[in-house]
């Protein structure tokens, strides 16, 4: 039996948020920063965490202090993807400037 609904995959925002996605997977591959994945399937396990997270934050009684332990479990769980462990810390990092761990 088939759902009724398309997976989030199909809808047309989230295509075109996998397919950027996939793209920046792969520019980070060829400069060496990632380690070498399946873009395509990390690009989708990336975009359905970040959708399942918003839908959390959306749905959470204290939404700001969710966002906070979203991003900061999203960004562990991303820098598994580095190809070498940094002890530099985030800001000192041109492909992590900006992230709040």
């Amino acid at each position: 039996m088939r759902a009724v609904e398309p997976p989030p995959a199909q809808w047309p925002g989230q295509k075109s948020c996998i397919r950027s996605t996939q793209r920046s997977l792969e520019l980070l591959m060829e400069e060496g920063v990632i380690r070498n994945v399946d873009a395509p399937a990390t690009s989708r396990l990336i975009n359905g965490a970040l959708l399942s997270a918003a839908r959390w934050i959306a749905h959470a009684e204290d939404p700001e202090a969710t966002s906070r332990i979203a991003v900061e479990s999203f960004v562990v769980l991303v820098l598994g993807l580095l190809r070498t462990s940094s002890t530099m810390p985030p800001e000192a990092d041109p492909h992590l400037r900006g992230t709040v761990l």
